[in-house]
């Protein structure tokens, strides 16, 4: 059950980064079903949608990429962030 004094604590900022790593892994993820989709059409279709299929490579390349270093970055964060006090209200509420 959730109450005030846990919904005030510190969270590690490098939590908040490893998160956001993880929604471009999710976008990377639906690049790679349009991907699918796309190999799935005709052939005359196909020959049409070459562009898109280079654009969905390429944008499906960069966020797996950058969600890798935005999840490695963030644990990193995470791991030498000071929590020694997670509930005091003078210190940051994200913590690097």
């Amino acid at each position: 059950m959730l109450d005030n004094a846990n919904l005030t604590r510190a969270v590690p900022g490098g939590c908040v980064l490893g998160f956001l790593g993880l929604l471009a892994w999710i976008y990377a993820g639906l690049c790679g079903r349009a991907l699918y989709l796309a190999g799935n059409l005709p052939a005359a279709e196909a020959v049409k949608n070459e562009a898109l299929v280079r654009d969905l490579q390429v944008r499906g390349g960069v966020a797996f990429i950058v969600g890798a270093l935005m999840v490695w970055v963030g644990w990193r964060l995470s791991l030498t962030a000071d929590m020694s006090d997670p509930g005091n209200p003078r210190k940051p509420m994200l913590r690097f």
